[in-house]
């Protein structure tokens, strides 16, 4: 709604995922009636999101550039999370069993989750949550709900064995102290380098 006026701009079987602060909307439809797909409402008119790999491609937050994050379907039917950047949809997590982009700042960094843990994307480096918090505490991340642009995270947990949940966490960066990077591999074979602005986060319910 602008200005009292309803603007009823998609087809039917569409439904909006997120707003930036240009008015830009995001949204999935179903132009075949089948598979949804993410599209772009800016200055009046729809712009599609490619497809990946010819598949499914759904939306779920819009940065104020335009980038978006969501998840895929990839050839075999998996759903994976994935950042657009204005030109191509690159599947995050190509080696995962599941995962999806559920937020996505100004910075570009992602959040959401892999397999069962909260996931960080930054600087085309993926960064489990897990790895960052007090490793003495029974905590496991599960997923990462949002980011703002100070890069504070909301995440859900759980107890390490994952069988009691507990609320939603907020996730503070502590300024990292400099030294040569190194995180812990997400899964076997995948090496995760590069500098990343997190060093460890401090975790508060």
């Amino acid at each position: 709604m602008r200005n009292g006026f309803v603007d009823d701009f998609a087809p039917p079987q569409s439904g909006a995922g997120d707003i930036n602060e240009k008015g830009q909307v995001l949204f999935d439809h179903a132009p075949e009636g089948v598979a949804y797909r993410a599209a772009v409402y800016s200055g009046g008119g729809l712009h599609d999101l490619p497809r990946f790999a010819g598949n499914y491609v759904s939306g779920r937050a819009i940065d104020d550039a335009g980038w978006v994050t969501g998840h895929l379907t990839t050839a075999i039917g998996r759903y994976h999370a994935y950042v657009y950047d204005g030109g191509t949809v690159t599947d995050l997590t190509p080696w995962s069993v599941t995962s999806f982009g559920v937020d996505i700042n100004n910075l570009g960094q992602v959040v959401g989750t892999v397999d069962g843990r909260a996931l960080l994307y930054e600087d085309r480096t993926l960064i489990d949550l897990n790895t960052l918090i007090d490793p003495q505490a029974d905590l496991l991340l599960t997923e990462a709900l949002a980011i703002n642009d100070r890069g504070q995270i909301l995440a859900r947990s759980c107890d390490r064995a994952g069988v009691f949940c507990y609320d939603t966490m907020l996730l503070d960066p502590v300024p990292a102290v400099p030294e040569p990077a190194h995180w812990t591999t997400l899964a076997a074979g995948l090496a995760v380098l590069g500098a990343a602005r997190w060093s460890r986060v401090r975790a508060g319910r």
